[in-house]
C-alpha cells in the first residue's frame, strides 16, 4: 500500500486482486485473520501491522497502522498517472 500512497483499502478492493484471493485459497475469513482479525475471526498472529475495521458506506476496511502520509505533493507526469510505482 505504500507504493500506492494510501493508508487504507476496502476489503472489496483488496479481494479484487486475484493474487490476494489466490494466496488465501478463496477464504476471506483467512485473509481477515491474517490482517489482524475482526468480529468472530481471531487474528492469526498478534501485533500485526494492519487493522480491519467497519466503515459506514464502505464495509470492511483494512488500515495500515504504520502508514505515514506524504510530506509534500509529488508531481506526476500525465503518462504515468494511475501507474503503481515499483
Amino acid at each position: 500500500m505504500d507504493g500506492w500512497g494510501i493508508g487504507e483499502v476496502s476489503m472489496n478492493e483488496l479481494w479484487g486482486n486475484i493474487e490476494v484471493a489466490g494466496a488465501c485459497a478463496g477464504s476471506k475469513r483467512y485473509l481477515v485473520g491474517c490482517l489482524g482479525g475482526y468480529g468472530d475471526v481471531d487474528p492469526i498472529e498478534s501485533g500485526g501491522e494492519f487493522e480491519v475495521k467497519q466503515v459506514e458506506g464502505r464495509g470492511l476496511v483494512i488500515a495500515w497502522k504504520g502508514f505515514k502520509g506524504r510530506a509534500k505533493d509529488v508531481e506526476v507526469d500525465a503518462k504515468e498517472w494511475g501507474q503503481v510505482p515499483v
